[in-house]
């Protein structure tokens, strides 16, 4: 009787200890940790360099905003600083250099994925070079033509009368380039050949015209003057 009172004396302190540390175990692991929600946004367009702010619930908790799976920004802002209902971001720039369809996500608590945008467009509008130069007047082969603009640092081909010349020298505001050689005076229209996000070989006619005179050598010149 004595055994079989011990045995269940030992049983029942067994259980409530279980009992004990199951509950305590319990009670220390129930944290509530606190989870992000942010508002879904609807298929939209924006461009490099715009603001896009995303609102929500403890925003604060976001550590990285993903455009696509290539460009990641981390948020370097301290916790503490960041607020609650919002987070606004930048779409990068220098980095689409054509207009791409991406998904917008972000990560919280540094292990939680989320899906803001399935479709964000990120418009990258074409460079498309222009110039500020007229031309005119009389050169002579081998004189020096500028033409002025912006973007020209784009063109690959420069051309007189649809036929390619070389470039002197070329960057994002200045192309030179010497006047051709001709057997009689000709006149010239001067056409820049560049490549953008709307495809290859575009076009950019020079406004104006040069006429390259033909030289006379001294010789003929003297010739010509009996």
């Amino acid at each position: 009787m004595k055994k079989r009172n011990y045995i269940a004396t030992i049983t029942l302190t067994v259980t409530l200890c279980l009992t004990y540390l199951l509950s305590g175990c319990t009670r220390d692991n129930d944290i509530d940790i606190p989870q992000t929600s942010v508002n879904m946004m609807e298929a939209t367009t924006v461009q490099p360099g715009e603001a896009i702010t995303l609102t929500g619930e403890n925003m604060h908790l976001i550590s990285k905003v993903y455009f696509g799976n290539d460009i990641t920004i981390d948020i370097k802002t301290p916790q503490t600083d960041r607020d609650h209902q919002s987070l606004t971001v930048y779409v990068p720039t220098e980095v689409f250099e054509e207009t791409k369809v991406v998904p917008l996500a972000v990560l919280y608590n540094s292990v939680h994925h989320l899906v803001v945008c399935e479709e964000l467009t990120v418009y990258s509008a074409p460079v498309i070079p222009t110039t500020s130069t007229t031309l005119s007047g009389e050169v002579e082969p081998g004189d020096i033509i500028t033409i002025t603009g912006t973007d020209l640092n784009i063109v690959t081909t420069l051309q007189a009368n649809e036929e390619s010349i070389t470039m002197e020298s070329k960057n994002a505001t200045e192309i030179t380039f010497k006047a051709p050689e001709v057997n009689m005076d000709t006149e010239f229209t001067i056409t820049l050949i560049y490549d953008n996000s709307l495809g290859n070989d575009q076009k950019l006619v020079v406004p104006g015209k040069i006429t390259v005179k033909k030289v006379i050598p001294p010789s003929e010149n003297a010739y010509y003057q009996k």
